[in-house]
């Protein structure tokens, strides 16, 4: 598993469609061939692997071309509030040298790609953004919307939109460069031998306007628990989970899907119960929190729900999510 490959909230997959969206890429074209839909994404419980993110910033530039400056564009779309509690972390931090440090220690909470590392030197720090790891027709993009929500992020940090970094890349510079400069208030320097932004000194200390030392221990530790989280729901587990949720009305058995992830049903059984789940436990965690969506709406009766994750008779539907709750479903759903 790669260091990026972790579940992800939807919320950077609404930021690349929406950007579509305004460049005349409708949606079915952005999430062809992610198994994803718009409203899936605007659940947010929703869970989004980095390889379907991957594939949306693919159709995007097999779309419109590399002329349109889409990974600046998408850079200056993400806020703190895009990022969850990591951004309320970062926020409440003392000091922008601290918020950039817990920024860096939960940056897998982030949509970031880029390997992301900060060293000290004379004039303040260097930020610098690794992406020799990522897929060649990707990795312009990722770079350069990496590097603009960076930039952003602090600006806002900070409450100074003005506030001016020095930035650099490693690729050649493109033929027309003002994106570039409108974003970062200064043209980058191209060709350079890292991709880097240099955060002055005198920004390093400045005190943040929403520090607040309680919300910050709290944040923290939030960050931390929901990096675990992510972390426990990686692996085969997390392919077996998303394939289950793709289908749940008419779930594959174990033998199909360990047939298309090619190994065999006693090899994934096996690496199931490594990873501390079995294959029927989240087939019960995909229709659980299917039932508990469902039911919120209040827009499908208990039968019909039941129909649709696959249980052929509402008694059956019944029992299962008393298992789960300790309720029944009409319970539940007055409740």
């Amino acid at each position: 598993m790669s260091d990026w490959d972790l579940p992800r909230a939807p919320a950077s997959a609404l930021v690349l469609t929406g950007l579509g969206v305004e460049n005349g890429v409708p949606h079915e074209v952005s999430l062809r061939g992610t198994r994803l839909d718009p409203d899936a994404l605007a659940d947010t419980q929703a869970t989004v692997t980095a390889h379907q993110e991957l594939q949306i910033i693919r159709n995007l530039l097999n779309a419109l071309g590399e002329d349109v400056p889409l990974g600046i564009e998408a850079g200056m779309r993400y806020h703190l509030t895009t990022h969850g509690i990591w951004g309320f972390a970062l926020s409440s931090s003392p000091t922008l040298r601290s918020a950039i440090a817990v920024g860096l220690r939960y940056v897998n909470l982030t949509f970031a790609f880029t390997r992301m590392s900060a060293v000290e030197q004379d004039d303040g720090m260097r930020l610098v953004l690794d992406g020799s790891h990522l897929p060649s027709d990707v990795r312009r993009f990722l770079v350069e919307r990496e590097m603009a929500s960076s930039i952003h992020l602090a600006r806002q940090l900070l409450s100074d939109q003005g506030a001016v970094f020095e930035v650099h890349f490693r690729h050649a510079a493109p033929p027309a460069s003002a994106p570039h400069e409108k974003a970062f208030g200064m043209r980058p320097t191209f060709q350079s031998a890292d991709n880097a932004a240099v955060v002055p000194v005198e920004l390093l200390d400045r005190p943040l306007p929403q520090a607040d030392a309680h919300t910050a221990a709290v944040t923290e530790d939030q960050c931390r628990r929901l990096l675990a989280d992510r972390r426990a729901r990686a692996g085969i587990a997390g392919t077996v989970r998303d394939r289950l949720a793709a289908q749940p009305g008419d779930m594959p058995d174990i033998e199909t899907v360990a047939a298309e992830l090619h190994m065999s049903s006693r090899s994934l059984r096996r690496r199931l119960t490594a990873e501390g789940t079995s294959y029927r436990a989240l087939a019960d965690e995909v229709r659980e929190h299917l039932a508990e969506e469902l039911l919120a709406t209040k827009a499908l009766s208990v039968e019909e729900i039941g129909r649709r994750l696959g249980y052929a008779a509402t008694p059956a539907f019944t029992t299962a999510f008393k298992r789960w709750k300790g309720m029944s479903p009409q319970a539940y759903a007055r409740r």
